[in-house]
């Protein structure tokens, strides 16, 4: 693929459509790449309710992700992504000439190859949501049990001193002298 400056890119609208969350450089490398096929970028956003639809379950509120996307310097517009069938009906209303997908799409566009280009950009590899839910994850239950296991370890330090102070600490005897007058 041929990298364009903005002067030289093609004069076309690209769309792509994902749930974008936990926004990560898998995902800025790919909007990039997609910025470099056309002038007009369009985003569809999965909503919270059709990813739930889809199986995933998002961190991010939709309307953080789509702030977040919308932010980014190579995205013109973005739009919800209400339902499965809406690709067909977004290519004709906004006059698409490119469909950019993630390859795990390929071979599930068929449906909508005679309506527009149909490009399959490579994903970064070992980058993703999962990918950064369980690194997180990992990297939070040992922060958790690194803490729990000082804490414990405080908690028997402090207890020992206590005894260590009980049994060593002397007796004193103070005589108490009452002055008469």
């Amino acid at each position: 693929m041929t990298l364009h400056t903005i002067e030289h890119r093609p004069n076309r609208a690209v769309i792509t459509y994902g749930t974008f969350d936990l926004f990560h450089i898998g995902h800025v490398r790919l909007l990039e790449r997609i910025r470099q096929l056309g002038t007009t970028v369009i985003v569809a956003v999965a909503t919270d309710e059709l990813a739930a639809e889809k199986g995933e379950r998002t961190v991010v509120s939709y309307r953080h992700r789509a702030d977040i996307v919308r932010n980014f310097k190579g995205v013109d517009f973005v739009i919800p992504e209400t339902s499965w069938d809406q690709k067909a009906k977004d290519i004709a209303a906004y006059d698409i000439d490119v469909l950019a997908m993630g390859s795990k799409w390929r071979g599930r566009l068929g449906h909508v190859a005679h309506l527009c280009d149909v490009q399959f950009l490579q994903e970064e590899r070992g980058v993703s949501e999962d990918a950064l839910m369980v690194r997180d994850a990992r990297h939070f239950h040992n922060a958790a049990l690194s803490l729990a296991i000082s804490m414990r370890d405080a908690r028997l330090a402090r207890r020992h001193a206590r005894r260590q102070l009980l049994v060593s600490r002397p007796t004193l005897r103070i005589n108490c002298v009452t002055r008469v007058r």
